[in-house]
């Protein structure tokens, strides 16, 4: 995504401002709360003569919950961005407060009901996805459109009535899983196990064990396999050193692991057991660290050669630098992160856009016809480099009671969305290592489930 450098200009006056806490129900440019008269002489009839509003369901719990400074402090530029050129339909657009569910068993129906009584058109989501899996039906019964920067797991959709109202923009485990496995077949070390072997060690949630399912799915047609599974509470690996000498008796090409700060833990316990008499590892494993693996071990006083050839897979493509420092003017702890902490905050920032752009578009407030929307605007004919500029076009459109074809550059890099409303194509961010672990910046490759 290119941002213009006047959007950049206004993020650093509103930074400075201190207008990044989402406290009150609604958010505006600047701090204002109040929606804005629109334009005189509007030409079009058609426009809603009121305000969009959209909802969020958040987690601050589990794996998703380490993601949740990112996703609300993107949320929240999203909201200053649109509202600094006029919101949509000429007025600004409403962020009714977050709710923040911090237990599985928090009821996201009787949540979105709320939402939904409060006029929400839309729902951000970003919750674990057996909690949204077990609920989507209830959600989607509210006629809001969905977005969620974070879902992955491919059994969220099953069976879920209403799924349809659920765009996501995560790859999902499936295109994590065929990632990995293509590499793991292609792996041939000089001392170490078979190509195609994989030896999985993950947290219990949903989507970790989504992945660890999808791995041997798209393993079996490819020749890879698992020769190890492991899964632990969130946080509690338990014993480094038992887990480290269960992986080298598998001895797979690869390791992955989906754990987040214990991984480091388990690393120098794993360096440790397969090292010989001289330090030197007696056969090479191949690291791969999804999601949460994707972060800094500096000063963790690793052993040298822990992550020599580990790499950290995360979703997305290429992250300007654009973003990137308007992101941290946002939110200065986001570079406490390290390089991976526009990883969700891209997301967010594209959940608020989409729906926004989706809503002027359709000159709709209903949350089926926004939703609906939703994946021509990656696709059109004309290429928008920031939210403002496509919101500009789209209301010029108006002038000539025309219908603009606009293709939004995603913060998040190249994505297309299948039927379904799933990406089907798009980049994931990989991280290597140095010798004290700290994280590198991110190379992009992609992925393509249309294959």
């Amino acid at each position: 995504m290119s941002i213009s450098r006047r959007a950049l200009a206004r993020s650093l006056v509103a930074g400075a401002l201190g207008t990044t806490v989402l406290a009150g129900c609604r958010i505006g440019p600047l701090g204002r709360g109040d929606a804005t008269t629109p334009a005189a002489g509007d030409p079009s009839e058609s426009v809603p003569d009121e305000p969009l509003r959209i909802g969020a369901i958040l987690t601050t719990a589990g794996p998703v919950g380490q993601t949740h400074p990112q996703v609300i402090a993107a949320i929240n530029q999203a909201m200053r961005e649109i509202n600094y050129d006029g919101g949509v339909f000429g007025r600004e657009v409403e962020l009714i407060e977050p709710r923040i569910v911090e237990s599985a068993d928090d009821d996201l129906g009787a949540i979105a009901e709320e939402l939904a009584a409060a006029k929400a058109s839309a729902l951000v989501l970003s919750v674990d996805d057996a909690q949204l899996a077990k609920h989507l039906a209830a959600i989607a019964d509210t006629g809001m459109a969905l977005v969620s920067p974070t879902s992955s797991s491919t059994r969220v959709r099953s069976g879920s009535a209403g799924s349809g109202l659920l765009t996501r923009l995560a790859p999902t485990q499936e295109a994590i899983a065929r990632h990995l496995v293509e590499e793991s077949v292609g792996l041939h070390p000089q001392k170490g196990g078979a190509p195609g072997t994989i030896a999985f060690l993950g947290t219990k949630d949903e989507a970790s064990e989504n992945l660890r399912d999808q791995l041997t799915t798209q393993g079996r047609p490819r020749g890879a396999k698992l020769v190890l599974e492991g899964t632990y509470p969130f946080g509690k690996l338990g014993d480094a050193k038992a887990w480290a000498k269960k992986i080298a008796k598998a001895k797979p090409a690869m390791l992955v692991l989906t754990g987040g700060e214990e991984t480091g833990t388990l690393l120098g316990a794993l360096h440790d057991e397969l090292a010989d008499d001289q330090g030197r590892p007696r056969f090479d494993i191949a690291v791969r660290l999804p999601g949460l693996g994707a972060r800094d071990h500096a000063g963790e006083h690793l052993p040298k050669e822990a992550l020599e050839g580990a790499q950290a897979i995360q979703a997305g493509g290429d992250v300007s630098e654009t973003f990137r420092l308007m992101m941290l003017n946002a939110d200065s702890d986001l570079v406490e992160l390290g390089p991976p902490a526009m990883g969700a905050a891209t997301q967010a920032f594209d959940a608020v856009a989409l729906i926004c752009l989706a809503a002027q578009q359709a000159l709709s407030l209903e949350g089926t016809t926004i939703a609906a929307a939703i994946p021509d605007l990656l696709v059109g004919e004309t290429e928008c480099a920031d939210v403002s500029e496509c919101v500009e076009r789209l209301r010029a459109s108006l002038q000539y009671d025309e219908t603009a074809s606009i293709a939004y550059a995603l913060a998040t890099g190249d994505l297309a969305l299948g039927k379904d409303g799933d990406p089907v194509s798009g980049g994931l961010r990989t991280f290597t290592f140095s010798d004290d672990g700290a994280i590198s910046a991110p190379t992009t490759d992609g992925f393509d489930l249309s294959e």
